[in-house]
């Protein structure tokens, strides 16, 4: 089957060692295709990005009604390529994916297990404060009720079948919307990601054992197939960045 590894990025103001870690460890395992979506870059990014044999897609076509952060224009852009290129990513398996905190050390699509896949972190809701917030902002106390023991999903990486991945993301823009016409949060997708799995019972694969989610900083080493949010560990950072971003 075809594979598709999709990132996002928008604006100059971004960690380009970070960037170069991802698209690097990423390229030692896999040789398939690799598209960015992004907006108001400078050539310095496209440069690297065509070096590592990647497709670059610049969404200025997309007409997109709201205007905010770049965590959620990740979503959007990516939801509306999904819908303009459905025909080619028919019958693909597509890895969606934070850009510039994740080290790979495998083929991601070696842990793909049929359904929608998404990675579990260490902690339940009533144990994270951040998490706990976002969902009170995004749906008020109505659904984090019903979460609380509830170990928080990760909505950084995705690995899925296109139709799965594609309903899944209009699910989400829908639910965005929603929250938009109530208030214009920065992050508003992990929250998203969790009440659709939770609280809406959508069907999927929560993998506890692949990725290494260390924003909490339970997990220390980034010694597993996927590592993500790497970077909250300065010397874990420096130690990556000297091989990856020379």
């Amino acid at each position: 089957m075809k594979t598709n590894c999709l990132f996002y990025i928008e604006g100059t103001n971004y960690d380009l060692s970070g960037i170069k870690v991802t698209i690097k460890s990423l390229r030692e395992h896999y040789n398939g295709n690799i598209t960015v979506l992004h907006q108001n870059i400078d050539n310095v990014l496209l440069d690297f990005l065509t070096s590592q044999k990647v497709i670059c897609i610049n969404c200025c076509e997309y007409k997109v009604q709201f205007k905010t952060s770049p965590y959620n224009n990740k979503v959007i852009y990516s939801f509306l390529y999904l819908k303009k290129e459905a025909e080619l990513l028919k019958d693909c398996l597509i890895l969606l994916c934070d850009i510039s905190d994740v080290l790979f050390k495998c083929n991601p699509f070696e842990i793909f297990t049929g359904k929608l896949t998404l990675f579990l972190e260490d902690k339940p809701f009533k144990d994270c404060e951040c998490n706990s917030t976002w969902m009170t902002i995004c749906y008020k106390n109505n659904v984090l009720v019903n979460l609380k023991d509830n170990i928080v999903v990760n909505a950084g990486l995705y690995l899925s079948k296109y139709e799965d991945l594609f309903k899944f993301f209009q699910l989400m823009v829908k639910d965005m919307s929603e929250i938009f016409y109530r208030v214009n949060y920065p992050i508003v997708e992990q929250a998203i990601v969790n009440k659709l799995i939770y609280f809406d019972k959508i069907e999927c694969h929560l993998d506890s054992v692949n990725v290494n989610n260390m924003a909490q900083q339970i997990k220390t080493k980034a010694n597993n197939k996927i590592n993500h949010q790497y970077k909250v560990f300065p010397n874990l950072k420096r130690e990556i960045y000297n091989i990856y971003a020379e």
